[in-house]
């Protein structure tokens, strides 16, 4: 009767995405523990499972987080001591969580519970995880419909006095690719986060707001402790993004697609079109004799504003080097010379900057 009433409660939590219990042997005469892992954005892409075992009770206690993305979640917070193993199985290539198995196993002999896991990616099923295992009982998985992935992860864990038993139950929630890509492939609202469409004049909070929505927080304390902002941004090349914590060559073909979207959406300065060559000048500096001292950020803005365009009409192509666009279109020597100096840049600013007339991609 117990066990019976243990499944039913299970059960009732099932609901549109969830895949509903396993079907592993699951009862308890405690208070069953719950608790859920999501992924804010994307899919899980890796798990990780530590176990325990205390010897004066005989629990076997096991904790999970997921790996969304490039991103680990934290604990799931079941309660847990005595570390004995810690596991973790990962996904290959940039594949992710569409079903899972588990087994159980029970040795009489010390009232020892123990549990592995296997993942299916994109459709494939993987080997075991490893975990310390023994006397198999069970074995139960259960699997996302097609066209969809997993994006959170439920456990269950119950206790049973006579014999010490720790049993679990697990059950996925999948989400649909489609409208995934369709959700991530899309720039977050700016005035829903309060930012201007003005992207040059972002200081660099505002840009890690930015970041925060697309799901990089973890890296907007890097584009702050270099100083990247709004007058910066367009002027980053593939090797300043490696620098920047964008270890992943996806990850970074990713932002650079934002970065283009961006850069299409942001205001056109009011003042109208600068003269070809005025386009780099810079105001006076107070060591010039200047009355605000505002040059060095006008220049900024004034390159970001070159190589925004420059990606838009010339090399259709983010981080694509001056040098390499010169074997292109046949530009000079100077122009892979600036283009050491400033990355991917227009015509004009190659010019303005050496004084030469390179064509630097040029079209």
């Amino acid at each position: 009767m117990v066990r019976l009433l243990c499944v039913a409660s299970l059960l009732g939590y099932a609901s549109a995405g969830w895949t509903g219990a396993l079907g592993l042997t699951f009862e308890s005469n405690k208070p069953v523990e719950a608790k859920s892992l999501f992924c804010p954005s994307g899919f899980i892409t890796g798990i990780r499972v530590k176990y325990g075992r205390t010897r004066d009770e005989d629990r076997d206690l096991y904790d999970f987080k997921l790996k969304c993305g490039q991103r680990w979640t934290s604990w799931s917070g079941l309660w847990f001591k005595n570390e004995l193993e810690d596991k973790t199985y990962e996904c290959p290539a940039k594949m992710y969580v569409t079903g899972i198995e588990v087994k159980r196993g029970r040795r009489e002999w010390g009232d020892k519970d123990t549990y592995d896991f296997k993942l299916q990616c994109s459709g494939v099923w993987q080997d075991f995880m490893g975990m310390k295992f023994g006397g198999q009982q069970e074995q139960a998985g259960t699997e996302c419909p097609s066209g969809e992935g997993t994006s959170g992860l439920k456990v269950f864990r119950g206790f049973v006095d006579w014999g010490d038993k720790d049993l679990y139950e697990f059950e996925l929630n999948c989400k649909s690719i489609a409208a995934n890509l369709a959700s991530i492939r899309g720039l977050p609202d700016l005035k829903m986060l309060g930012l201007q469409r003005n992207v040059l004049v972002w200081d660099g909070e505002q840009l890690g707001a930015w970041l925060e929505a697309l799901g990089l927080g973890d890296l907007a304390p890097s584009f702050l402790h270099h100083n990247v902002n709004g007058g910066t941004v367009f002027l980053l090349t593939e090797e300043h993004l490696r620098d920047l914590g964008f270890s992943v060559v996806g990850d970074r073909l990713y932002f650079i697609e934002l970065l283009t979207q961006l850069c299409g959406i942001a205001e056109t300065p009011r003042h109208g079109p600068r003269r070809a060559g005025d386009e780099m000048s810079e105001p006076a500096s107070p060591r010039d004799g200047g009355a605000h001292g505002t040059g060095t950020t006008t220049s900024s803005r004034g390159r970001a504003r070159s190589a925004c365009s420059s990606r838009r009409t010339r090399c259709r192509r983010f981080g694509r080097s001056a040098s390499r666009c010169s074997r292109r279109r046949g530009a000079s020597r100077t122009c892979a010379r600036c283009s050491r100096l400033w990355g991917s840049r227009s015509t004009l600013s190659c010019s303005s900057s050496t004084g030469s007339r390179a064509t630097c991609c040029s079209t």
